[in-house]
């Protein structure tokens, strides 16, 4: 209907979200990291993450390596890291 026929970009996201969510939650309990850093390390491990993924594709039979999914994963850790910054600044607030 929309013409759009990506829907593993829209997996990669989803998936890249919630490593993006994981990554700065764990950077930001660990008490070394304040959370505006945090948030940048997180999105920057999950795109270095996602990078490499797709760079091992190149050698895998039947697979190849795609920018353009790479840009999904980051966009995706963006957006999940975004989402915990955003959640953990309104739970901060709530209890103080």
């Amino acid at each position: 209907v929309l013409g759009f026929n990506h829907l593993d970009k829209v997996a990669h996201g989803a998936v890249y979200a919630v490593l993006g969510w994981l990554w700065l939650r764990t950077l930001q309990q660990s008490g070394r990291w304040p959370l505006p850093k945090a948030l940048a390390l997180a999105i920057i491990i999950s795109a270095a993450y996602g990078a490499t993924d797709e760079w091992h594709q190149y050698f895998v039979p039947d697979r190849c390596c795609s920018l353009t999914d790479w840009m999904a994963d980051t966009t995706g850790a963006l957006l999940g890291a975004a989402a915990y910054y955003g959640h953990d600044t309104i739970r901060r607030r709530k209890t103080n």
